[in-house]
Formats: structure tokens, C-alpha cells, sequence
């Protein structure tokens, strides 16, 4: 059950994933989709994104402007970011910070969706519509609480046509 209580922030899963929902190989993003990075930056900015080390370090460009980020890990990044250990602290943080009135934003990796899953009250996937190489593919199942409030936003491309889909867990 989400623990959304009115005045904690709600935090949304935002990834893309393909087909077979792959959603990495060796540590990057196995696709070239430049709309749905447009999208991603769109949707985030002026948010809070919450992600693991891993994928603090995959980022090709630190720290994500406009965007206030924070890393999940228990192994200390490279400077220039807030560091949490634990679940604990990002709540902690979540419900006495500067961040009010700011949307909150998971954005992976695989791990850091799955600690922090019991959180989250609303994902909104992207579907590549490809099959991609890949060693790492998010865990589709996490889903099953969840209903789907939007589905099949369209976004077409010369290459491809991709869709958005939002999830969202009942809140009591």
C-alpha cells in the first residue's frame, strides 16, 4: 500500500523500456530515442529526481539541470550531489526539506525502483517500440498493484512510434 498520507510528497517511477522491457545493457540506455529524452527532461524539470549511484554515474552530464538530485546508495558518489543512505533519510528528507511543493521522481535504476517501489503511487513508462540487446530489464511484475490511467499516449517519431502509459496505485 502506497503511504501517501496528503502531506508527504507522492513520488512517480519514470522510465522507458522496450518491448521485452529491457531497460539496459552495460550500465546505459540501449536505445537512441531522442524525443523520449525531450519528454523525460520536460516532465522532471523543476523536480526532484531520486536514483541510484549506478545511475547517478551513467549520466552522461552531472547533475541533471533543473532539477534537484538526489542519490540513493550506500556507497558514497563523486561530489556534487546529496547523498542518502537509506530509505529512511529520503523520507526523512522528503518531509522536512526545501523541496516542498516538488514533484518527486525515481528515475532507476532497476534497484533503487525496487527498494523504493512501496513509495511510489504512480509510474509513467514509456514504451520503446523495439527490441534491444540488454542485461538489465525492469521487473514488469512491480506493475501488477497498479492500474492504468492513461494508456497509449503517442509519441511518433520518423523511426518510430512510441507510446506513453501511467500507471497509478489506488491511494487510500
Amino acid at each position: 500500500m502506497p503511504r501517501h498520507n496528503g502531506e508527504d510528497p507522492r513520488f512517480t517511477a519514470i522510465f522507458a523500456r522496450a518491448l521485452d522491457w529491457t531497460v539496459g545493457h552495460e550500465g546505459r540506455i540501449p536505445w537512441f530515442a531522442p524525443h523520449d529524452m525531450r519528454f523525460f527532461r520536460e516532465r522532471t524539470t523543476n523536480g526532484v529526481v531520486i536514483m541510484g549511484r549506478r545511475t547517478w554515474e551513467s549520466l552522461p552530464k552531472k547533475p541533471l539541470p533543473g532539477r534537484h538530485n538526489l542519490v540513493l546508495s550506500s556507497t558514497r558518489p563523486d561530489t556534487g550531489v546529496h547523498w542518502l543512505k537509506t530509505k529512511a533519510e529520503l523520507l526523512d528528507v522528503a518531509r522536512h526539506s526545501l523541496f516542498d511543493g516538488k514533484e518527486w521522481f525515481v528515475i532507476g535504476g532497476v534497484e533503487t525502483f525496487r527498494s523504493l517501489w512501496d513509495l511510489i503511487d504512480r509510474a509513467i513508462v514509456t514504451k520503446i517500440n523495439q527490441h534491444c540487446d540488454g542485461d538489465t530489464k525492469f521487473p514488469e511484475e512491480l506493475l501488477d498493484a497498479f492500474d492504468i490511467r492513461v494508456p497509449g499516449g503517442v509519441v511518433m517519431t520518423s523511426e518510430t512510434t512510441d507510446t506513453v502509459w501511467v500507471y497509478e496505485r489506488e491511494l487510500e
